[in-house]
Protein backbone atom coordinates (compact mmCIF):
# COMPACT_ATOMS: atom_id res chain seq x y z
CA UNK A 1 0.00 0.00 0.00
CA UNK A 2 1.36 3.06 -1.19
CA UNK A 3 0.46 5.86 2.05
CA UNK A 4 0.51 8.81 -0.61
CA UNK A 5 -1.67 7.46 -3.47
CA UNK A 6 -4.94 7.76 -1.99
CA UNK A 7 -4.39 10.93 -1.00
CA UNK A 8 -6.50 12.37 -3.68
CA UNK A 9 -9.64 10.40 -3.06
CA UNK A 10 -9.34 11.20 0.70
CA UNK A 11 -9.45 14.69 0.04
CA UNK A 12 -12.60 14.49 -2.66
CA UNK A 13 -14.25 12.00 0.51
CA UNK A 14 -13.80 14.69 2.92
CA UNK A 15 -14.87 17.75 0.89
CA UNK A 16 -18.33 15.73 1.07
CA UNK A 17 -18.60 15.82 4.55
CA UNK A 18 -17.41 12.10 5.22
CA UNK A 19 -14.74 11.52 7.83
CA UNK A 20 -12.18 9.51 7.19
CA UNK A 21 -10.73 6.73 9.91
CA UNK A 22 -7.95 4.40 9.13
CA UNK A 23 -5.44 2.14 10.66
CA UNK A 24 -2.55 0.68 10.52
CA UNK A 25 -1.01 2.96 7.76
CA UNK A 26 -1.90 6.69 7.62
CA UNK A 27 -3.20 8.49 4.61
CA UNK A 28 -0.24 11.64 3.27
CA UNK A 29 -0.50 14.34 1.33
CA UNK A 30 2.47 15.33 -1.31
CA UNK A 31 4.89 16.92 2.02
CA UNK A 32 4.07 13.89 4.34
CA UNK A 33 1.31 15.51 6.56
CA UNK A 34 -1.57 13.02 7.86
CA UNK A 35 -4.66 14.04 6.36
CA UNK A 36 -7.30 11.61 7.66
CA UNK A 37 -9.64 12.31 10.35
CA UNK A 38 -8.26 9.78 12.29
CA UNK A 39 -5.30 7.16 11.91
CA UNK A 40 -4.98 4.61 14.36
CA UNK A 41 -1.74 2.53 14.60
CA UNK A 42 1.35 1.62 16.87
CA UNK A 43 4.24 4.61 17.01
CA UNK A 44 6.62 2.95 14.37
CA UNK A 45 9.71 5.02 15.36
CA UNK A 46 9.62 3.95 19.28
CA UNK A 47 8.94 0.35 18.25
CA UNK A 48 12.14 -0.12 15.83
CA UNK A 49 14.05 1.85 18.50
CA UNK A 50 13.14 -0.90 20.82
CA UNK A 51 14.50 -3.53 18.50
CA UNK A 52 17.76 -1.40 18.02
CA UNK A 53 18.29 -1.25 21.94
CA UNK A 54 17.47 -5.35 21.90
CA UNK A 55 20.61 -5.56 20.06
CA UNK A 56 22.70 -2.99 21.43
CA UNK A 57 22.40 -4.73 24.53
CA UNK A 58 23.21 -8.05 23.25
CA UNK A 59 25.75 -7.02 21.39
CA UNK A 60 27.82 -5.37 24.43
CA UNK A 61 31.32 -6.31 24.40
CA UNK A 62 31.31 -7.71 21.27
CA UNK A 63 31.76 -6.75 17.47
CA UNK A 64 28.74 -8.55 15.43
CA UNK A 65 26.98 -8.23 12.38
CA UNK A 66 23.24 -7.97 11.81
CA UNK A 67 20.74 -7.76 8.61
CA UNK A 68 17.56 -6.28 8.03
CA UNK A 69 14.33 -7.57 6.19
CA UNK A 70 11.94 -4.40 5.05
CA UNK A 71 8.53 -4.02 3.57
CA UNK A 72 7.69 -1.91 1.00
CA UNK A 73 9.21 1.27 -0.13
CA UNK A 74 6.06 2.99 -0.69
CA UNK A 75 4.96 2.73 3.03
CA UNK A 76 6.01 5.34 5.41
CA UNK A 77 5.92 2.22 7.82
CA UNK A 78 8.50 0.84 6.21
CA UNK A 79 10.96 4.21 6.30
CA UNK A 80 10.36 4.60 9.70
CA UNK A 81 11.41 1.83 10.96
CA UNK A 82 14.17 1.45 8.46
CA UNK A 83 15.84 5.18 9.81
CA UNK A 84 15.14 5.53 13.44
CA UNK A 85 16.71 1.48 13.90
CA UNK A 86 19.47 2.62 11.85
CA UNK A 87 20.00 6.01 13.82
CA UNK A 88 20.39 3.51 17.03
CA UNK A 89 22.83 1.21 15.75
CA UNK A 90 24.50 3.59 14.23
CA UNK A 91 26.13 5.19 17.37
CA UNK A 92 27.58 1.62 18.26
CA UNK A 93 30.06 0.72 16.18
CA UNK A 94 30.25 -2.82 17.75
CA UNK A 95 27.52 -3.58 15.68
CA UNK A 96 27.45 -3.48 11.49
CA UNK A 97 24.40 -3.05 9.70
CA UNK A 98 25.81 -5.17 6.59
CA UNK A 99 22.58 -5.12 4.57
CA UNK A 100 18.94 -4.62 4.16
CA UNK A 101 16.45 -5.58 1.55
CA UNK A 102 13.37 -5.48 0.41
CA UNK A 103 10.58 -7.71 0.60
CA UNK A 104 7.22 -6.53 0.11
CA UNK A 105 6.43 -8.07 3.04
CA UNK A 106 6.04 -11.44 1.67
CA UNK A 107 7.98 -14.65 3.23
CA UNK A 108 8.36 -16.06 -0.90
CA UNK A 109 10.91 -13.44 -0.84
CA UNK A 110 12.38 -13.45 2.31
CA UNK A 111 13.32 -16.45 1.80
CA UNK A 112 15.75 -16.40 -1.27
CA UNK A 113 17.08 -13.11 0.43
CA UNK A 114 17.41 -14.67 3.13
CA UNK A 115 19.95 -17.67 2.12
CA UNK A 116 22.00 -14.57 0.22
CA UNK A 117 22.88 -12.80 3.22
CA UNK A 118 23.74 -15.92 4.70
CA UNK A 119 25.75 -16.66 1.67
CA UNK A 120 27.56 -13.22 2.12
CA UNK A 121 27.76 -12.89 5.69
CA UNK A 122 28.61 -16.59 7.16
CA UNK A 123 29.32 -14.71 10.49
CA UNK A 124 26.07 -13.04 10.89
CA UNK A 125 25.12 -12.64 14.16
CA UNK A 126 21.44 -10.80 14.57
CA UNK A 127 18.46 -10.57 11.84
CA UNK A 128 16.17 -7.44 11.86
CA UNK A 129 12.86 -8.69 10.55
CA UNK A 130 10.09 -5.31 10.21
CA UNK A 131 7.26 -8.25 9.88
CA UNK A 132 6.83 -10.86 11.44
CA UNK A 133 4.84 -12.12 8.25
CA UNK A 134 8.74 -12.60 7.04
CA UNK A 135 10.04 -15.06 9.88
CA UNK A 136 9.30 -18.45 8.13
CA UNK A 137 11.09 -17.47 5.31
CA UNK A 138 13.68 -16.23 7.69
CA UNK A 139 13.86 -19.56 10.01
CA UNK A 140 13.40 -21.72 6.76
CA UNK A 141 16.77 -20.35 5.00
CA UNK A 142 18.58 -20.82 8.47
CA UNK A 143 17.47 -24.37 8.98
CA UNK A 144 18.72 -25.07 5.07
CA UNK A 145 22.06 -23.91 6.05
CA UNK A 146 22.51 -25.43 9.36
CA UNK A 147 22.29 -22.13 11.12
CA UNK A 148 18.87 -22.36 13.45
CA UNK A 149 20.06 -22.77 17.04
CA UNK A 150 17.64 -22.34 19.98
CA UNK A 151 18.34 -19.26 22.29
CA UNK A 152 20.81 -19.61 24.64
CA UNK A 153 22.99 -21.18 22.30
CA UNK A 154 26.58 -20.41 21.25
CA UNK A 155 25.90 -20.10 17.71
CA UNK A 156 22.11 -18.83 18.13
CA UNK A 157 21.88 -16.20 15.46
CA UNK A 158 19.31 -13.20 17.04
CA UNK A 159 16.35 -12.48 15.68
CA UNK A 160 13.24 -9.39 16.17
CA UNK A 161 10.90 -8.36 14.53
CA UNK A 162 7.33 -6.94 14.51
CA UNK A 163 3.54 -7.66 14.88
CA UNK A 164 3.05 -10.27 17.85
CA UNK A 165 1.84 -12.84 15.46
CA UNK A 166 1.10 -16.17 16.40
CA UNK A 167 3.83 -17.52 14.47
CA UNK A 168 6.11 -15.57 15.92
CA UNK A 169 4.48 -16.37 19.78
CA UNK A 170 4.93 -19.77 19.04
CA UNK A 171 8.62 -20.00 18.27
CA UNK A 172 9.49 -18.00 21.14
CA UNK A 173 7.87 -20.69 22.92
CA UNK A 174 9.56 -22.76 20.87
CA UNK A 175 12.74 -21.28 22.13
CA UNK A 176 14.01 -20.11 18.21
CA UNK A 177 12.49 -16.55 18.48
CA UNK A 178 14.07 -13.76 20.98
CA UNK A 179 11.48 -10.72 20.50
CA UNK A 180 8.49 -9.75 18.50
CA UNK A 181 6.81 -6.17 19.14
CA UNK A 182 3.38 -6.36 19.21
CA UNK A 183 1.39 -4.51 17.06
CA UNK A 184 -2.33 -5.59 17.43
CA UNK A 185 -4.75 -5.35 14.49
CA UNK A 186 -7.69 -6.22 17.03
CA UNK A 187 -6.73 -3.27 19.13
CA UNK A 188 -6.50 -0.78 16.13
CA UNK A 189 -9.94 -2.25 14.83
CA UNK A 190 -11.69 -1.75 18.51
CA UNK A 191 -10.35 1.95 18.31
CA UNK A 192 -11.66 2.39 14.53
CA UNK A 193 -15.31 1.02 15.28
CA UNK A 194 -15.57 2.95 18.30
CA UNK A 195 -14.57 6.09 16.23
CA UNK A 196 -17.56 4.86 13.84
CA UNK A 197 -19.64 4.71 16.46
CA UNK A 198 -19.43 8.48 18.09
CA UNK A 199 -20.21 9.82 14.72
CA UNK A 200 -22.72 7.78 14.69
CA UNK A 201 -24.19 9.48 17.34
CA UNK A 202 -23.03 12.84 16.42
CA UNK A 203 -19.98 12.82 18.92
CA UNK A 204 -16.73 15.03 17.73
CA UNK A 205 -13.98 12.75 17.25
CA UNK A 206 -11.28 12.68 20.05
CA UNK A 207 -8.47 15.43 19.36
CA UNK A 208 -5.13 14.64 18.99
CA UNK A 209 -1.59 15.66 16.92
CA UNK A 210 -1.64 14.57 13.23
CA UNK A 211 -5.08 13.15 14.63
CA UNK A 212 -3.36 10.16 15.62
CA UNK A 213 -4.19 7.44 18.35
CA UNK A 214 -1.68 5.04 19.18
CA UNK A 215 -2.21 1.44 20.47
CA UNK A 216 0.64 0.87 22.79
CA UNK A 217 3.24 -1.69 21.63
CA UNK A 218 4.19 -4.60 23.75
CA UNK A 219 7.94 -6.40 23.96
CA UNK A 220 7.03 -9.92 23.56
CA UNK A 221 10.07 -12.48 24.50
CA UNK A 222 9.35 -15.98 26.49
CA UNK A 223 8.59 -13.97 29.85
CA UNK A 224 5.12 -13.11 28.62
CA UNK A 225 4.32 -15.11 25.81
CA UNK A 226 1.67 -16.59 27.37
CA UNK A 227 0.08 -13.07 28.18
CA UNK A 228 -3.63 -13.86 27.09
CA UNK A 229 -4.44 -10.26 26.45
CA UNK A 230 -1.52 -10.39 22.87
CA UNK A 231 -3.48 -11.05 19.97
CA UNK A 232 -1.43 -13.51 18.83
CA UNK A 233 -2.79 -15.61 21.87
CA UNK A 234 -6.56 -14.82 20.89
CA UNK A 235 -9.47 -15.58 23.19
CA UNK A 236 -11.03 -12.44 24.16
CA UNK A 237 -15.16 -12.92 24.33
CA UNK A 238 -17.18 -11.61 21.45
CA UNK A 239 -19.02 -9.44 23.52
CA UNK A 240 -16.42 -7.36 24.83
CA UNK A 241 -13.58 -4.51 23.96
CA UNK A 242 -9.60 -5.88 22.79
CA UNK A 243 -8.12 -5.43 25.99
CA UNK A 244 -6.27 -1.99 26.36
CA UNK A 245 -8.78 -0.15 24.18
CA UNK A 246 -11.14 0.88 26.56
CA UNK A 247 -9.16 3.74 28.10
CA UNK A 248 -8.07 5.46 24.66
CA UNK A 249 -11.51 7.05 24.52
Amino acid sequence: VDDWAIADATARIQEKGIKMIVTNDPVLDEDDVPIADLYCGSPNIAMAEEAAKFFVEKAAGKKVKIVQLMGVMGQIITRQRDESFRAIIEKHPNIELVDSQVTDWMTEKAYPIMMDMLTATPDLWGIYSQSDCLLPGVWAALEQTGKLYPVGHEKHIFTVAMDGAPVALDKIREGIHDLTIEQSPYAMACVAVKAVFMLAKGLDLPKSPDNFIEVRPVLITAENVDDTTLWGNFGVPHDELWPRTQEIF
